[in-house]
């Protein structure tokens, strides 16, 4: 193991940054891999090397932005305290992914895509339901259009480069506007609540 000089790390010296980031890596990478591992999100194998490399880059990050807090004087304290810093940001990550996941496999279990099909309106319904749509704002008709295609809430994120809890709320909030309207026009809501 090369001995890392933590005075020059501290002071931010560019060669010592980079022997710290060479001696880091391959452990902070391993840990990560190990929690992605532990946790059960079902993800195909290129999925968990993608999160591997994402929750690394973050580890990394905040690693190199939690310099002033290194309370270490010698090499080995300070990559056992990388590697705390790796488990603990790997396990916070992966628990918002796991409080999404569980998020959205309730929501899409709950609401059955529409099918095009089913939408066979008559003139004075299609007026209705463009009356009700011209309460909902740009992004708002964009995700239940979207919605009413047939794509699930995650393909509507993953298309437009929105989180998926972004797009849950957008939705969650264009459904309710058009249930208030549509109860403000006499009809009743057949849906699940």
């Amino acid at each position: 193991m090369v001995e890392l000089n933590i005075e020059k790390i501290k002071a931010r010296d560019e060669g010592a940054l980079r022997e710290l980031f060479d001696a880091t890596l391959p452990v902070v990478k391993q840990v990560v891999k190990q929690e992605v591992e532990d946790h059960t999100l079902d993800f195909d194998e290129v999925e968990d090397t993608l999160l591997v490399e994402d929750i690394t880059q973050d580890v990394m990050s905040t690693i190199f932005t939690s310099l002033d807090k290194i309370r270490a004087t010698e090499s080995k304290p300070l990559l056992l305290w990388c590697t705390r810093i790796a488990r603990n940001v790997a396990i916070s990550h992966l628990r918002r992914l796991e409080a999404e996941k569980r998020k959205a496999n309730i929501y899409e279990s709950t609401i059955a895509p529409y099918e095009t099909a089913d939408l066979a309106l008559d003139s004075e319904s299609k007026v209705l339901l463009q009356k009700a749509m011209q309460r909902l704002g740009k992004i708002e008709k964009l995700i239940l259009e979207l919605y009413l295609e047939g794509k699930s809430l995650r393909e509507i994120a993953e298309a437009q480069g929105l989180p998926h809890s972004v797009v849950y709320k957008v939705f969650k909030r264009a459904t309710l506007k058009l249930r208030q309207f549509f109860e403000e026009e006499g009809f009743t809501w057949q849906g699940k609540e």
